[in-house]
């Protein structure tokens, strides 16, 4: 779990919005350069995908250590921890690479204002004179994976972790049992909540 949880905190770490945002607040340039947009779009592709599948993730791991207790450090050893945490990161990547090659491809317009507090891909494909068909669809196709996969997944695994919750006869077991899950599926809905 402690695996996981520095992985997010890692991703969490690396946004590029909130200091553009904070220097954008503070500072009288109101502007940003074209490639710190683009810096900006391919770290932000990559950490969206990337947190999206994380998320996915904890729920099994919370499954695991809520559902099968007994055999948490069989299941989830550090081998299979490791290539977990490679697939999120990898989808990530595979994500970030699709979205910014299609996004850079596209022929900027004359007004290439941004009228936004950072570069994000469907604002990028906006100020395009070209045909955004396959960014649109790229971004599109990109939502099956990340938000309904990851969401379908966590609410799989979250109702085995209810029944699990409500199996317990002693008080102290149902505390036990939301304490371990209770901090992932707050992430969960302040990372999904505003999305939906």
């Amino acid at each position: 779990m402690y695996f996981f949880l520095d992985n997010l905190s890692l991703l969490d770490i690396t946004c590029t919005i909130v200091p553009l945002l904070l220097a954008n607040l503070l500072g009288p340039d109101k502007s940003i350069t074209s490639s710190r947009c683009i810096t900006q779009v391919f770290v932000f592709c990559w950490i969206i995908a990337s947190e999206c599948a994380l998320l996915a993730v904890m729920a099994i791991d919370g499954y695991v250590a809520v559902c099968q207790p007994l055999y948490y450090t069989l299941i989830m050893h550090a081998c299979v921890c490791v290539k977990m945490a490679a697939v999120f990161w990898s989808s990530g990547l595979m994500n970030l690479l699709l979205q910014t090659t299609l996004t850079l491809k596209l022929p900027p317009c004359a007004n290439n204002t941004l009228d936004h507090f950072f570069c994000e891909v469907p604002h990028l494909i906006k100020l395009a004179c070209g045909d955004t068909t396959a960014n649109e669809l790229a971004i599109s196709l990109m939502t099956i994976p990340y938000k309904m996969m990851s969401s379908l997944l966590l609410v799989i695994f979250y109702t085995f972790i209810a029944g699990a919750i409500l199996k317990p006869p002693s008080v102290e077991g149902r505390e036990k049992v939301f304490n371990t899950c209770s901090s992932h599926l707050l992430a969960v809905i302040m990372y999904f909540g505003p999305g939906i």
